[in-house]
Order: C-alpha cells, then structure tokens, then sequence
C-alpha cells in the first residue's frame, strides 16, 4: 500500500469516527415536562392542563416557558403568587397553546382560603423607600406577577 493510499484511508476512517460521535452526542433536544412543577422554579418549558395544583410559590426563570392550556384550572395554596421572569403562554395558539381559551375554554387561577383568616400576611411590615405598609391580610403577595 502506498503512503497516499495509507493517508487516505486514515482519513476515511478519521472522518467515519468523528462522523459516528457527533451523530452520538448530536445537539441536546429541550427539556420539556407537563404538569411537573408544583413548587420552585421552571427552567426550560412546561405545559399545565387540566386541573394543576401547586404546593408554594412558582418562577418562571428567565429563557423558559410555561404553557397554560386552554380549560387549565391552576389552584395555588393561600399566599402563594406565580413570577415570570421568561414567558408565560396563557392559552393562545400562536406562543404554543394547543389552542386559544375562550369563554367555554376558560384559564381559571384560583387561591384556597387562609387556614387561619385571621393570620398575618406576609406584607405587614414591609417597606418601599421610607414608607411602610401594615397589611395584615393573610392572602397578601399572592397572585400573578
């Protein structure tokens, strides 16, 4: 064999190698999940549908996704809120939805009742520059934000 037939055959056998390692480790599909998180953080994207109830306070991190499906009820513990910091696909197709809500397909968000109405919320005390507010409230800082 001659050494232009042995370089070549060296490099078939390079490029068959490396060929074979990329189709192997190939690009990371994205991290998907439905009706997963029920505290903490989401990173990547997740679908809710149906009836989804969660333990304590949700964030959508930054880059990720959440989707709400259309007829999705989400039920949150009392004083309990939802943070999007990257994006939130509330029942419309074109961010992703498998459809657009509507008023037979509504998104429903609701918040159960504070075990002790009469418990204080996490806002009493709590200051903004040199003001404070004294809301005792037990459902204080729930919601969407």
């Amino acid at each position: 064999m001659a050494r232009g037939e042995r370089v070549r055959s060296h490099f078939l056998v390079m490029l068959m190698l490396t060929s074979l390692f990329v189709a192997l480790v190939g690009p990371a599909a994205p991290v998907s999940a439905n009706n997963e998180t029920t505290s903490g953080v989401i990173s990547g994207t997740e679908t809710w549908s149906g009836t989804h109830t969660l333990s304590g306070d949700v964030v959508i991190a930054s880059g990720s996704k959440l989707i709400i499906q259309p007829g999705t009820t989400v039920t949150f513990p009392n004083g309990t809120h939802l943070d999007v910091r990257g994006n939130l696909c509330a029942g419309v197709s074109n961010c992703g939805a498998s459809g657009n809500s509507n008023t037979a397909q509504r998104i429903t968000f609701r918040w159960t009742d504070p075990a002790n109405s009469s418990a204080t919320g996490e806002c009493y005390g709590m200051s903004y520059g040199n003001q404070q507010i004294w809301v005792k409230d037990p459902s204080c800082y729930e919601g969407i934000s």
